[in-house]
């Protein structure tokens, strides 16, 4: 939290790259540089004008902690206001020169960031070392277990599914193991144009990452395991450029050498949050905690998962 002002900061002085500086990194950490461009087109044959709200005028400013630092570098067009997401995340409202598109009429924007990827860390974790459901503090329970947003903890099929996958276990890393288990064997990889809920995520048997991830989220805080959601960017510089199109044609979509990805924040004693990735485990699932030890978000060098990615990460 104690770099989120600097990102304010910036966003305050005059946006050119000069005043905005540039992150450095030091020895075992990946720099790079996030550009991203929209385009919205009010089609010709279109009768209706589009209003560009603030929700389409606003773009993303990336968390800063232990283990990346995100600088705007710079922005096309003047800074409007700072605000939140209706998920508590950082955004930047931009004053477009064109906030009402005619038919035919289209706005563009763009926005560059500087990017330092450090290592994260994971502690040698065992079952034996593991704390159980009642060693975790209960201000965490009161905030990270409720049913909110897409974790549909009172749906009686996933109710029935955790604690039949969960047994009589208290270890809480041997839970979050056989929920890891259960989710690799049943539920194939498979990525769609909208977010499934977790009980359709269970009916088709098949989800992306975050549908994974808030399948697993939903499990764990039914069993009362403290879990929320991260989503980022994995930095993939040898990807070469994937288009795709959503939305009957509506959107398009081209990036290179990044892709967007989801995992599992998961409370763990005594070794606190850990990450959970329930897709990109380039050692595979043998051994269910790879996903813990070993998952995408993890890798310091992420050169060396290119083969992995390059086949798989499209969103």
């Amino acid at each position: 939290m104690s770099t989120i002002p600097l990102i304010f900061l910036l966003l305050f002085l005059p946006l050119s790259a000069k005043s905005l500086g540039v992150v450095r990194g030091e020895s075992g950490e990946i720099n790079y540089s996030v550009k991203s461009t929209v385009t919205y087109v009010n089609p010709l044959a279109g009768a209706s004008i589009w209003n560009l709200t603030e929700e389409d005028r606003s773009i993303s400013l990336f968390m800063n902690n232990s283990w990346q630092n995100v600088e705007l570098k710079s922005i096309s067009s003047p800074l409007e206001a700072l605000e939140s997401d209706s998920d508590g995340n950082y955004i930047a409202v931009l004053k477009l020169s064109i906030q009402q598109l005619s038919p035919g009429e289209n706005s563009t924007f763009s926005a560059e960031y500087n990017v330092v990827s450090k290592p994260r860390a994971i502690p040698n974790i065992s079952e034996e070392d593991s704390g159980t459901l009642n060693d975790i503090p209960l201000d965490l329970k009161e905030n990270f277990i409720r049913a909110e947003g897409p974790w549909l903890t009172k749906n009686s099929t996933l109710i029935e599914l955790a604690h039949e996958t969960a047994g009589n276990e208290v270890k809480v890393l041997t839970i979050i193991k056989n929920f890891v288990g259960w989710i690799n064997r049943n539920i194939d990889y498979v990525t769609q144009e909208f977010p499934l809920y977790p009980n359709e995520t269970l009916a088709a048997r098949g989800g992306d990452c975050d549908d994974q991830a808030n399948l697993l989220i939903t499990l764990s805080r039914i069993m009362g395991i403290p879990a929320h959601l991260q989503i980022g960017a994995i930095y993939t510089p040898e990807q070469e450029l994937v288009e795709e199109t959503y939305w009957d044609n509506h959107v398009q979509v081209a990036q290179r050498k990044i892709g967007w990805h989801g995992w599992a924040m998961v409370y763990v004693p005594p070794w606190g949050w850990l990450p959970v990735d329930l897709t990109y485990v380039n050692v595979g699932f043998a051994d269910p905690l790879n996903a813990v030890r070993y998952g995408a978000v993890c890798f310091s060098k992420n050169h060396s998962i290119h083969e992995f990615f390059k086949n798989r990460l499209r969103g």
